[in-house]
């Protein structure tokens, strides 16, 4: 009795499983709505923003403007180009009471460098908040743009104007790099922040020595970046 009875057991168990089968592929067959496990293996897509502010400071002027100084970084291993930054300002209420639009001052934004940018929006001063987001970018451009290793050498302060910075650029690329732009900044310097051309055309190793002086900021809070475009040209 005992093994009739496993025996037919065995049979009901592999006559369930093929129903089973049967009925589960011909449903998916058919078009018949899956379950809830069937149906959970849909992709996930996730596309990150390729840039993002990595710092933010405001400041007030006695002519009721908000002044604000910042930094962009790329979130990936690809220069992000034409990146425009929105700034907006609430009160307490969180009422809008005002935007801006900035650039950062180098055209490109490189894996591993800062870009600076400033914007101000002119309106009464009041307890607001902020905040600061990315409006536009793109991963495209007609020209290839190197990062130039920039290194500050030495600094002096002059109180209560500002800090002079000596910098020297070098080109580590194994190609020459032209139309070579530096920025030097602080967040807390004065209204300002402008790049300068440093070379027409850096040659691999070349480096080039210039100073800059930043108005409103002492030496610890001070910046550089460089960059030029991979191009043939002639040092």
């Amino acid at each position: 009795m005992n093994v009739r009875f496993r025996r037919s057991y065995i049979y009901v168990f592999i006559v369930a499983l093929v129903i089973l089968l049967n009925t589960s592929h011909g449903g998916e067959a058919a078009g018949s709505t899956c379950s809830v496990v069937t149906c959970a293996y849909l992709p996930v897509v996730y596309n990150p923003i390729p840039v993002r502010v990595s710092a933010i400071i405001k400041r007030v002027t006695y002519e009721d403007t908000f002044l604000f100084s910042g930094e962009v970084m790329a979130t990936t291993d690809r220069p992000v180009y034409e990146v425009i930054v929105e700034v907006r300002v609430y009160d307490l209420g969180g009422n809008l009471l005002g935007t801006c639009l900035s650039s950062p001052v180098l055209a490109a934004t490189l894996p591993g460098q800062s870009n600076p940018f400033e914007c101000g929006i002119n309106i009464p001063y009041v307890s607001s908040t902020y905040e600061a987001f990315l409006s536009h970018w793109s991963l495209e451009s007609v020209q290839v743009y190197r990062p130039v290793t920039a290194v500050i050498t030495d600094t002096e302060d002059t109180p209560l104007y500002g800090t002079w910075v000596y910098v020297e650029a070098r080109n580590d690329e194994i190609e020459p790099l032209a139309d070579v732009h530096a920025v030097v900044w602080s967040l807390y310097q004065d209204w300002g922040i402008t790049p300068r051309s440093i070379a027409e055309c850096l040659a691999p190793g070349e480096t080039v020595a210039f100073d800059e002086f930043v108005y409103g900021a002492y030496s610890n809070t001070i910046k550089v970046v460089a960059q030029g475009v991979l191009s043939p040209c002639t040092p």
